[in-house]
């Protein structure tokens, strides 16, 4: 069946790949895997379709939703427009990652002059 959500008192509780077998307060089943979807509604196991849009470099996913639609769980991401806060924390990954990188630099370089890894290292 692919990736479903299992629910339990209307509350999402698993979402992944259908399990072989699974147990909460509700069931405790094995053989899910060969199951009928008739089977799998009744206990509360829906299929889950995926709605992600791809953001704009001014916007990022932010959370998603998840509806029952004729018998599908379909989960929505929300997209928002970056704040400043958003941007600023880019920056600073993108500058966290150089100086990682340079670190690396440095340690191979380091690592070559002792002779302890060959000179044509690659990273």
């Amino acid at each position: 069946m692919g990736k479903v959500v299992i629910t339990e008192h209307g509350r999402v509780t698993y979402r992944g790949e259908l399990p072989k077998a699974f147990s909460n307060s509700n069931m405790n089943c094995t053989g899910l895997d060969k199951a009928t979807p008739e089977f799998l509604l009744k206990r509360g196991i829906y299929p889950l379709e995926v709605i992600k849009p791809e953001p704009l470099a001014t916007q990022k996913i932010d959370g998603y939703v998840d509806e029952l639609v004729k018998n599908v769980n379909v989960q929505t991401f929300l997209v928002r427009e970056k704040t400043q806060v958003d941007l600023d924390a880019e920056i600073a990954s993108k500058y966290r990652q150089k100086i990682e990188a340079e670190k690396d630099r440095v340690a191979i370089a380091s690592l070559i002059e002792k002779k302890e890894l060959p000179t044509d290292f690659k990273i």
